[in-house]
This record gives structure tokens, C-alpha cells and sequence, in this order.
């Protein structure tokens, strides 16, 4: 056999022949470094997209369609049998009584003191007559407003005719 065919060992560090094989296998490392480091800074900025959001208004067609719930109609089996029609109960409106001319009214709430009948709508006036609490008179005029009250015109079942405050009159359902 010749020399030529017989593969020989690499040389050894300090001969020549030696360096060039050990710079290709550090280019060789350093460039995978470099590769993987490429890799982890790309994977750590899709990531930061991801989180932030930003990757949908990046890539909006991404994201894809939108999944929508769809109902499945179902068959409910109708009854055989006729319906029972039930009678339901109407409430009857009651009117409340207002205070108008030609109704009844009622003095209340003067806590044992009189209403003061007077000649004219206000404070002002003179007295015509005092009206003990469950008094019934007979409305005649008004509304007029005077001194902060509400004034009518009403009349007793005595004769008496004055103004009184609404303020202490109760309408009765005629």
C-alpha cells in the first residue's frame, strides 16, 4: 500500500495543518450560536406581539372567521287536546274623588282646631264661620290660589257660604 492511501491523524496543535480545522469548527459553533440566538429573539418577539395584541392589528387576516352559534330548530309535538280558555278576574277602576265645583267635601286634619271660613280667598279676610273636623259642605266656586293655599267657594248645609284652603278638604265619592 502507498503512503497516500493510509489516512494519517490529524496533525497535532503547534504543526501546521492544524489550525485551519480548528477555525472551521469554531466558525461552524459560533454560526449555530448565532443561529439559535436569531431563533430566541424571534420567538420571544412573536410572543410579545401575541400578548400585546398587536399581532391582530398586524396581521388582521390572521385571526380567521369568527365562529357564530347557529340554533337547531327542534320539533315540539303540539298537544292533542283543546285549550281550556280560563276567565281571568278584571280589576274594576275605582275614580278617585277631586275636589271639583258641585262635589262634596269634607273638613279634616285640623287636629281638633277649626277651619276658618272666610269672606274671600286669603288669610286676610274676615271669618265667616269655623268648621269642626267631618263638616260636609257643598262646592260652589274655585279653584282660586291666595297666600299659598288653594281657595273654593263652598257652602254649609246650614247656609253659611265662604272660602276654605283645600289644604284641610277631603273630596266624597258622590
Amino acid at each position: 500500500m502507498s503512503s497516500d492511501a493510509v489516512k494519517s491523524d490529524p496533525p497535532a496543535e503547534g504543526e501546521p495543518g492544524s489550525e485551519p480545522t480548528r477555525r472551521q469548527g469554531m466558525r461552524r459553533s459560533t454560526a449555530l450560536q448565532m443561529l439559535f440566538v436569531l431563533a430566541l429573539i424571534a420567538i420571544a418577539l412573536v410572543g410579545l406581539c401575541q400578548v400585546s395584541g398587536m399581532a391582530k392589528r398586524v396581521f388582521p387576516a390572521a385571526r380567521g372567521p369568527t365562529p357564530t352559534q347557529t340554533q337547531v330548530p327542534t320539533n315540539t309535538p303540539q298537544p292533542t287536546f283543546p285549550p281550556t280558555l280560563t276567565p281571568v278576574p278584571t280589576a274594576t277602576l275605582t275614580p278617585v274623588p277631586q275636589i271639583a265645583v258641585g262635589g262634596v267635601v269634607v273638613v279634616r286634619g285640623t287636629a281638633g282646631e277649626k277651619l276658618r271660613m272666610r269672606a274671600a280667598p286669603g288669610v286676610a279676610h274676615d271669618v265667616v264661620a269655623s268648621l269642626d273636623d267631618g263638616t260636609r259642605l257643598k262646592v260652589l266656586d274655585g279653584p282660586q290660589a291666595a297666600d299659598g293655599y288653594t281657595w273654593w267657594r263652598a257652602q254649609t248645609s246650614a247656609g253659611a257660604v265662604g272660602w276654605v284652603a283645600a289644604d284641610w278638604l277631603a273630596p266624597v265619592a258622590q
